[in-house]
């Protein structure tokens, strides 16, 4: 039974990414406690002025260490994560031999990654994945592409752009437009990603990864499952 074996193998590295994923929490974690029993050592001599001289001086050590490191360690494991369940994907094509057969008249593009992947299902195999995951499959390809091709960087305008564009309140008096689709503002909402510090980014934390491990799991239980029922009614 090849498809069971491979979906042990699958959950195996998705629990392995787990283990990881806690790993680097315990990390960040530590690394704060100690960085903050240092800093508290070195101003309980000073006085109140030293200390806000001390603040103010070292203020980029302070953001490194709570937001910098997390937002990078986190992102990379986003887009690890991604590029895994994109390899098992068009492994899982592989291992089924699905082929799309072409006439001379034919010119479509059958995409890369995972859009290529759901077209092989659907049109060599019959099986098309389900909307729910799909769906979600999408939103974080596209949480992926924006940490990947700007380092989550997103962009936005003092001045409302009406297409694909998202107001967004950061300030009492203050509303600025961010450039992106309805849909993703709402998802990266939805997993409380978006932080703005004068700029926004998308800012992945450990909760956020913790659901691609679930949603990975489900997704390839399911995958297996129902290719399993095919095999068995052949």
């Amino acid at each position: 039974m090849p498809f069971i074996s491979g979906n042990w193998i699958i959950q195996y590295e998705l629990n392995q990414m787990e283990r990881y994923l806690g790993l680097l929490q315990t990390t960040i974690s530590d690394n704060q406690k100690q960085f903050n029993a240092s800093i508290e050592k070195t101003v309980s001599t000073m006085t109140e002025d030293e200390k806000e001289d001390f603040y103010q001086f070292h203020e980029d050590d302070f953001i490194e260490v709570s937001r910098d490191f997390p937002r990078q360690l986190f992102s990379s494991f986003v887009v690890s994560w991604y590029s895994f369940v994109e390899n098992r994907l068009m492994n899982f094509c592989k291992s089924r031999n699905l082929k799309i057969s072409l006439s001379i008249q034919d010119n479509e593009n059958y995409g890369k990654g995972i859009k290529r992947a759901y077209n092989f299902l659907y049109r060599a195999a019959g099986y098309k994945i389900d909307n729910e995951y799909w769906n979600e499959l999408t939103r974080i390809r596209k949480t992926r592409n924006k940490i990947v091709h700007n380092n989550g960087r997103l962009s936005f305008s003092s001045v409302n752009m009406p297409n694909n564009s998202v107001s967004v309140d950061v300030a009492s008096d203050v509303t600025l437009y961010l450039q992106i689709d309805k849909d993703l503002y709402q998802y990266i909402e939805t997993h409380n990603l978006l932080e703005y510090i004068g700029v926004f980014y998308i800012t992945p934390n450990f909760e956020y990864c913790k659901h691609l491990v679930d949603f990975g799991l489900e997704f390839f239980e399911r995958l297996h499952k129902d290719f399993r029922k095919e095999t068995q009614t052949e």
